[in-house]
């Protein structure tokens, strides 16, 4: 995961939006196109590259800088912002919200499981990942941080602490996906790094991709 923040990189149907573009007329197949617009200026011709290689190099930005806003846009994008997003998790779950209430006390993995059965008893449908922020990896890292001290691998090389990367459910093991596309909240609870957690069912390609 590679998102470092909201960005700017939708495009219009067919090319790069005219600057006083606000809709987007959707056709037939209901999708939506990303992009990326960089130039290639005289000052950096005369720094020394070939245009080439200028444009190989900007594509290359480019690129990298649309799969960042990709990533982002799936759990922060808002069509009803920009009509040139598709929406995200944040537009798309408007029910079965908890509030672990827990503030800075710590993790609650219970209600986890909860709403992995609220999923499976009322739509049918099972979890099959749990999104985060990085700061809510270090939160569940943390609460199993007092049970591994320290580990010696075949090199000699001591290293502490752990890395959660699956939670044991009631429907089985659950991957752990963390993405700095879901913010952290640090200033709400003063000393404790907070986030939403996304539990999500993620469905073969030709299906619907998310519950």
């Amino acid at each position: 995961m590679t998102s470092k923040g909201f960005g700017n990189s939708e495009f219009a149907e067919g090319g790069t939006p005219n600057e006083d573009a606000t809709g987007y007329a959707r056709r037939s197949a209901i999708y939506k196109e990303l992009g990326k617009t960089k130039s290639i200026t005289d000052k950096m011709l005369a720094a020394g590259k070939s245009f080439l290689d200028q444009e190989a190099e900007q594509t290359e930005v480019a690129i990298r800088e649309t799969i960042e806003d990709e990533e982002q846009y799936i759990i922060t994008g808002d069509a009803t912002t920009s009509p040139l997003q598709y929406d995200g998790l944040d537009s798309y779950i408007s029910t079965n919200i908890t509030d672990d209430n827990n503030n800075a006390l710590g993790f609650r993995t219970d209600l986890i499981d909860a709403a992995i059965q609220t999923l499976l008893n009322s739509y049918g449908m099972r979890a099959t990942a749990i999104y985060c922020s990085y700061g809510m990896q270090r939160a569940i890292n943390n609460s199993l941080g007092g049970d591994v001290r320290v580990n010696l691998d075949q090199t000699n090389e001591v290293s502490s602490g752990v890395n959660v990367t699956s939670i044991q459910t009631s429907i089985g093991k659950l991957p752990i996906i963390n993405t700095y596309g879901i913010s952290d909240d640090s200033s709400t609870y003063a000393g404790s790094t907070v986030s939403d957690l996304y539990i999500v069912t993620e469905k073969a390609r030709g299906q619907d991709a998310l519950f």
